[in-house]
């Protein structure tokens, strides 16, 4: 009703938006003086594909490949270590390592863990997930949560953030 009966359906709209881009795409530019489309067909060679994400990742930083993610949800890059969620023990996983320090990890081509140069490198939420289910802490999240800060708490105070 909006549209007074200008189009009925899907279809009437995809073709009155396609004539809406055609359109558009033909009239010149009051700044190039020239179409689009045309600026396009001489542009469009130099648009090449993004190429290989590993490749452009190795030119990020470096990459590290780690054969298993570890029970302990730790892995290591460059002497340094992060946490990952637990759903990741067992499963291959690249750790980008960027210049200044920070580290990103992937399982499956997903980032599942960051860690920014200078903080922890672990995730107070992955170390409570890995305590969930210890029969020692009983079901309740709240003692979970409680055990699993008083625990990082302890071990800042030992050696220094992980």
């Amino acid at each position: 009703m909006a549209y007074q009966g200008d189009f009925d359906g899907w279809e009437d709209l995809d073709t009155i938006i396609a004539r809406i881009e055609e359109r558009s795409n033909s009239e010149a530019n009051e700044t190039t003086g020239m179409p689009p489309c045309a600026l396009f067909m001489d542009e469009k060679d130099a648009l090449l594909p993004i190429g290989n994400p590993r490749v452009l990742e190795e030119a990020m930083g470096d990459v590290v490949r780690v054969a298993k993610v570890p029970a302990t949800m730790l892995v290591s890059a460059r002497g340094e270590k992060m946490s990952v969620p637990r759903r990741c023990i067992g499963r291959p996983a690249r750790v980008v390592v960027m210049l200044g320090g920070a580290m990103d990890c992937y399982v499956g081509g997903e980032l599942v863990a960051t860690h920014q140069a200078g903080g922890p490198a672990y995730d107070p939420a992955h170390y409570a997930e890995a305590m969930d289910g210890k029969r020692w802490f009983g079901d309740a999240a709240g003692d979970i949560e409680a055990a699993a800060a008083a625990n990082l708490g302890l071990l800042d105070s030992v050696g220094g953030s992980l």
